[in-house]
């Protein structure tokens, strides 16, 4: 499959350059980034971001109705001036969004031939209109301490073995790749890092691989839903380009807030294919009255088993569709949830055929210890996750039983020499013992080993003021 070209005379239309986070520069970001803003941040999230937006995706599928908005929180809001407006000005925003993706679907997917500089201009107003959608979470402000963090849905143990229980008593082919899907690739768009420093990006969708998604907001009546990416590229020779697969966190959903100058996506500065596929029931992908990422914390252990059985097949796909289009060598690298992912790349690719198999790793802010992130980790203690295992009848024996499904046992795909580490000292969300760990296990050399001052966000954030980590990978792949 060709990846797209400009049009004929369109080659000066340009995206505007992307947005760059001054406040991770110089002397403010060395201050600004150490682990007492992992402590504020964490704490930010469980007790503002979660409960907002479980406040706004509620609203989002209730379209004004506020009987349907108080029935899916619990909640009891009177009739009032102040919530009817929230709950209209959200409406709002989401009506205006579809309207422009649907749009933006059509000329960027669609046959017809469109000017280089009208994608451009459906471009920006589709980013406008999703940042504005993703910001009506601040009309619930003034109610934040009435609604729920998450919708829990933990399912019993029978429920999860009537799943999953086959595919855990045969773990060589638990993660058994399906036949190569149709990829379908829009039409690309010109950008700029900076005056020297142009890149295209298109988007590639394919059939998903997760649960639910037929019920995904972006999903047609009828129709299984839909896996998307982002790929960004030289604006020459980027069909024959070393490739970098770059998973996002959890409730990350960059597409949506708009085009940031984000270091991993500028190594196309160095000659690389990067490709950002977007998690289930993240972004595209979002399921109906929930917010990206909230079923995989929500529904417990099967929450992860089941997006890591998605993801990790699909990562398998697009590194086959990637060398298809001509990238020799594919490293799979992400951050936190990304990072747990691509491990589970590594070591089920062993069970994969050769060019589904990535050539190197790279992982942010890792552990190969689940049960440590779920009933110790930072974030989970907030969420109480013990307490809703244990009041669906879960102990810890019982979650240990499914961790062949969710951590990366036994050796990964590549030798140790190509696996590259980035560890904050600090980090205790993913707790950093657990890194540790996997790092001896896997025998990974000191010199591809980072381990920085910070903590969980301040170390992944940190690769705006310092991408060495990124370099390295970088010098793995072309020296």
């Amino acid at each position: 499959m060709n990846v797209p070209v400009s049009l004929a005379g369109t080659e000066s239309a340009r995206l505007p350059e992307p947005l760059r986070i001054r406040a991770f520069d110089g002397l403010q970001g060395k201050l600004l980034l150490r682990p007492w803003y992992d402590w504020c941040g964490v704490r930010a999230i469980v007790n503002w971001y979660f409960p907002l937006s479980r406040a706004w995706a509620a609203a989002l599928e209730a379209d004004g109705d506020l009987q349907s908005f108080n029935d899916q929180l619990g909640t009891g809001f009177q009739d009032s001036g102040r919530i009817r407006s929230a709950l209209a000005r959200t409406a709002q925003a989401d009506k205006t969004y579809h309207e422009r993706q649907t749009l933006w679907e059509e000329r960027f997917f669609g046959e017809a031939a469109v000017a280089e500089g009208e994608l451009v201009r459906l471009e920006i107003e589709r980013q406008s209109a999703s940042k504005h959608r993703m910001m009506r979470r601040k009309e619930f402000l003034p109610w934040r301490r009435k609604f729920p963090k998450l919708h829990w849905a933990v399912p019993r143990k029978d429920d999860v073995e009537r799943h999953h229980g086959e595919r855990l008593a045969h773990p060589a082919s638990a993660f058994e790749v399906p036949a190569f899907p149709g990829f379908e690739v829009s039409k690309g768009l010109s950008g700029a890092w900076d005056a020297m420093s142009p890149y295209r990006q298109y988007w590639l969708r394919f059939p998903s691989l997760a649960s639910g998604e037929e019920s995904a907001v972006m999903a047609s009546p009828g129709e299984k839903g839909k896996a998307w990416a982002k790929v960004y590229e030289p604006e020459q020779g980027g069909e024959g380009a070393p490739c970098l697969i770059f998973l996002h966190g959890i409730g990350m959903e960059t597409d949506l807030w708009g085009e940031l100058a984000d270091p991993v996506n500028a190594l196309t500065r160095q000659g690389f294919r990067v490709i950002r596929p977007e998690a289930p029931w993240h972004a595209h992908r979002r399921l109906r009255g929930r917010f990206g990422g909230e079923p995989a914390i929500a529904q417990g252990p099967l929450g992860f088993i089941e997006l890591f059985h998605a993801w990790v097949t699909e990562v398998a796909q697009l590194i086959e569709w990637a060398r298809n289009n001509g990238s020799s060598q594919v490293a799979v690298g992400g951050l936190s949830l990304g990072a747990l992912t691509a491990q589970l790349v590594a070591t089920q690719a062993r069970n994969w055929r050769p060019e589904q198999r990535p050539d190197h790793l790279l992982l942010i802010t890792t552990s190969e210890d689940l049960l440590d992130i779920a009933l110790h980790g930072s974030m989970a203690s907030l969420l109480e996750m013990p307490k809703h295992f244990a009041a669906a009848g879960w102990a810890e024996a019982d979650l240990a039983r499914w961790t062949p499904l969710l951590e990366p046992h036994g050796d990964p795909v590549m030798e140790a020499a190509r696996i590259v580490v980035l560890l904050g000292r600090a980090d205790d969300l993913t707790p950093v013992r657990g890194g540790e760990s996997l790092l001896r296990r896997w025998k990974v050399p000191e010199n591809n080993i980072f381990r920085p001052n910070q903590g969980h966000f301040s170390a992944s954030l940190g690769l705006y003021r310092d991408n060495a980590v990124l370099q390295r990978v970088v010098a793995n792949m072309t020296g």
